[in-house]
């Protein structure tokens, strides 16, 4: 007999608890991966510009994982050329 976790639809990763594995699926990280992506950088020189880890900034675009810090926000806006209201509206 097969145990089937339920999935979200949205992101496809397993519910915990009665929530989804993810914090945030769209928005800010849809926002910056579109920019970038549009400016020709790579998620890794994109990250070594902002000071962050390539691998956070997967999670971030990615709707994983938030950016909490001001100073995060602030540095991603510089590096892509955008007004940092545009991450935030």
């Amino acid at each position: 007999m097969t145990i089937h976790q339920p999935i979200c639809s949205r992101c496809g990763n397993p519910y915990s608890n009665g929530r989804a594995a993810h914090v945030n699926t769209i928005g800010i990280g849809e926002v910056l991966r579109t920019r970038r992506m549009k400016r020709g950088l790579s998620l890794r020189v994109t990250a070594e510009l902002a000071g962050l880890s390539p691998a956070f900034l997967s999670m971030v675009e990615n709707g994983r994982r938030r950016l909490n810090r001001h100073r995060d926000l602030m540095a991603l806006a510089d590096v892509l050329n955008i007004d940092p209201r545009q991450l935030t509206e």
